[in-house]
């Protein structure tokens, strides 16, 4: 919906555009100064979103797939680079630019992936233990 927003705009689709844009206004703040641009219109997601959120999904295909399983300490460690560069951001120490934000979301989705397949695992893993001892 990130890229297709800006698309629709340059197709003349506004109500289609708007849609994509007012929904992921829910996910983003959308500023277009921290934004990707696509057709010289800003994209539905901020870089950092946008990063994000496509490398997690990616990032669990690749686990999954090549069946890894990294640290929790890996994982948290992928996480720190967006959460440095936000607060830093937000308190007003450094002013980051799209490149850091976009890979700081790379790396964030990939951290996330990973805990992600770390607790879904343990989760299961605990459910069927305890399936087990029942019987």
């Amino acid at each position: 919906m990130s890229v297709l927003a800006p698309i629709c705009e340059e197709y003349k689709l506004y109500n289609l555009s708007n849609l994509f844009y007012r929904f992921l206004s829910n996910f983003c703040h959308q500023y277009p100064s921290r934004s990707l641009w696509l057709l010289n219109r800003p994209m539905g997601l901020c870089a950092r979103c946008f990063s994000m959120y496509s490398a997690f999904p990616i990032a669990l295909l690749v686990i999954y797939f090549i069946k890894a399983r990294w640290t929790y300490l890996f994982n948290l460690m992928l996480l720190m680079p967006l959460i440095v560069d936000g607060f830093s951001q937000y308190l007003y120490l450094t002013e980051s630019n799209n490149y850091v934000r976009f890979g700081s979301g790379v790396l964030f989705g990939i951290g996330a992936a990973g805990l992600y397949e770390h607790i879904l695992i343990d989760i299961l893993f605990e459910a069927r233990n305890k399936q087990h001892s029942i019987l």
